[in-house]
């Protein structure tokens, strides 16, 4: 039987791209939610983690595109990670990406940027 690891999402970047000390960058996409913000002030949503290798699956000129707002397809395989900080153990999944695809309808200006900040969608 084959396994198949495949995972196609599209949503918008949330936050700041990171770089981590082994190399990967991390960020967030956000996916669904509403247009109102919920009781506790937070936007309603799903959030998922995306982890990108850029020399081996996503170029650098791709990352640095990942803006908070823009809107993304990512395809990739689902990963769970294990780490331990201060003594506990910790588990999170991953969508490990193999291709971003920027959609033309979030434009990279900054007066888009900043009604984004105020409300993602």
């Amino acid at each position: 039987m084959t396994w198949l690891n495949e995972v196609r999402i599209a949503g918008r970047v949330a936050g700041e791209v990171r770089k981590t000390e082994r190399g990967p960058y991390r960020f967030q996409i956000k996916r669904g939610g509403g247009s109102k913000k919920d009781g506790s002030g937070n936007w309603p949503g799903e959030y998922f983690s995306v982890v990108c290798w850029p020399k081996n699956n996503v170029g650098e000129d791709v990352i640095r595109q990942l803006v908070p707002g823009v809107t993304v397809e990512v395809v990739g395989q689902l990963r769970q990670d294990q780490w331990t900080r201060g003594g506990v153990t910790h588990r999170g999944i991953n969508i490990v990406a193999d291709e971003i695809t920027l959609s033309a309808l979030a434009p990279l200006t900054p007066k888009y940027n900043r009604e984004v900040e105020d409300n993602p969608f």
